[in-house]
């Protein structure tokens, strides 16, 4: 695809000012927004995403902005049509496909979800305690999942804007959780000893937590894998963790590790061979994390005595006795979203 030279406009979703680049049809554009990071959104005939600005906002501010993740190159979020995605940046590994199932399933629907969810992503803006962390207005307001359209599909102005930042800000204030320092164009803010005790809890808890880790073989052959696992986590309401999608600044293990204990449970897929994934999920089964284990059909049935394939057994054959679980068999991708967005409903809830 041609893209024209880059213009200046504002983000559709946070009303921030960005650099676009319209492909050449006008049918997609490739945005670098300073709040919601790099993304490319279908703009014709409708636009992706639409009804969904303010969830949108706040999923691309956590997922692909660069002041939260530090410094990155490449990154980019897809919204359009998955033909499309697939025909044109499947292969492309830092550019993610985002539907809006997805979207939905992060977004908090309930405000101690939304009071959990901004105290988690302070937690990781700041590092460590005592940090502050600085942000501008439209990056506060995806932060804290301020509503910017109302009802009727109107821009909410400045005011009623300001009431909803008042609220958060002061509910956070009044439980000691974190200070605000407000300027001309940015906010200070610092997370207190009381709000970092209460991220502490959160991280130990399940009740609040969506995160699912997911722990497979990551190659250009297992991507239509990894995309069926990732809608049978997303039907299932909760929101798939991906090490290799996670920007960060640190040490890979570490990380992975953090990651881990901060995830609710933990899918391993053993349809391709990855020693470091079985490690994985007996890391997460000593946290006491349910473990769900998949593997399709065909390398779950196959006959590895076979004279072509036993040298190479030891290597290919999955573990099936990773904790005498029972593992999900499934035939075709379509099959594995089904019964793993099944499964988790009826294991986890």
């Amino acid at each position: 695809m041609f893209y024209l030279e880059t213009k200046k406009i504002i983000c559709p979703f946070c009303g921030s000012e960005m650099n676009v680049q319209p492909s050449k049809d006008y049918v997609y554009h490739i945005c670098e927004c300073s709040t919601c990071g790099h993304y490319v959104q279908k703009v014709y005939p409708t636009n992706a995403m639409d009804n969904l600005k303010d969830e949108t906002a706040s999923f691309l501010f956590y997922a692909g902005n660069e002041a939260f993740h530090e410094k990155f190159d490449g990154y980019m979020s897809f919204m359009g049509d998955k033909s499309y995605y697939d025909n044109h940046y499947a292969q492309h590994h830092s550019v993610r496909y985002i539907s809006e199932e997805e979207i939905r399933a992060f977004y908090p629907h309930t405000f101690a979800e939304r009071i959990s969810k901004i105290l988690l992503g302070f937690a990781t803006l700041a590092g460590f305690w005592g940090n502050a962390i600085n942000l501008t207005k439209n990056e506060l307001i995806s932060a804290m999942f301020i509503k910017r359209i109302g009802k009727n599909g109107e821009q909410m102005n400045e005011e009623q804007m300001h009431q909803q930042i008042a609220a958060v800000t002061e509910y956070l204030k009044r439980n000691d959780y974190a200070t605000f320092g407000f300027g001309n164009t940015d906010v200070r803010i610092t997370l207190l000893a009381e709000g970092w005790k209460r991220i502490d809890d959160l991280q130990r808890s399940d009740d609040n937590n969506k995160k699912v880790f997911v722990s497979m073989a990551f190659n250009p052959g297992t991507d239509a894998t990894r995309e069926a696992i990732r809608a049978g986590i997303v039907e299932a309401g909760y929101s798939p963790e991906f090490i290799d999608e996670i920007i960060h600044n640190h040490q890979i293990v570490p990380e992975m590790l953090r990651l881990i204990r901060e995830s609710r449970f933990l899918i391993l897929d053993i349809t391709d061979p990855n020693y470091g994934a079985y490690y994985e999920a007996g890391y997460a089964l000593g946290l006491g994390k349910e473990v769900i284990i998949s593997c399709s059909k065909e390398v779950f049935t196959k006959d590895y005595t076979a004279k072509e394939v036993s040298p190479y057994a030891k290597y290919l054959k999955p573990h099936f006795d990773v904790a005498q679980k029972q593992t999900l068999v499934w035939d075709d991708h379509n099959d594995l979203t089904k019964k793993l967005s099944e499964w988790i409903k009826a294991i986890i809830g």
